[in-house]
């Protein structure tokens, strides 16, 4: 989602594809958070096959949120997380630690 983007833009692809009876496999190259969004786009799309993701990272690679998806896959499957949003609260202590550019 990352390099195509976002959400919807991977969406409208997925779509593309379905019409020529296509499989889409999105890659998750990020953080647990783009892996959140992932598992939110993956519930939406018909023709949707498989999520690449990341449990071998270092464990504060996962720190950035409360509770991650990848650790909670049970397995080799993640769940589609019931809470508002993306399904996951970000870790605002973890994300301090970061320089924030904001822009606008």
């Amino acid at each position: 989602m990352g390099l195509a983007g976002g959400i919807t833009e991977v969406k409208k692809i997925a779509n593309y594809a379905e019409t020529y009876g296509i499989h889409v496999q999105p890659h998750n190259c990020g953080s647990p958070v783009a892996t959140a969004a992932a598992i939110q786009l993956d519930a939406c799309i018909p023709n949707f096959i498989i999520q690449d993701w990341f449990p071998y990272m270092p464990e504060a690679h996962y720190d950035l949120v409360e509770e991650d998806l990848e650790h909670q896959a049970v397995n080799s499957y993640l769940e589609v997380p019931k809470k508002p949003g993306l399904g996951i609260e970000l870790n605002d202590e973890a994300l301090s630690q970061y320089q924030c550019t904001r822009v606008g």
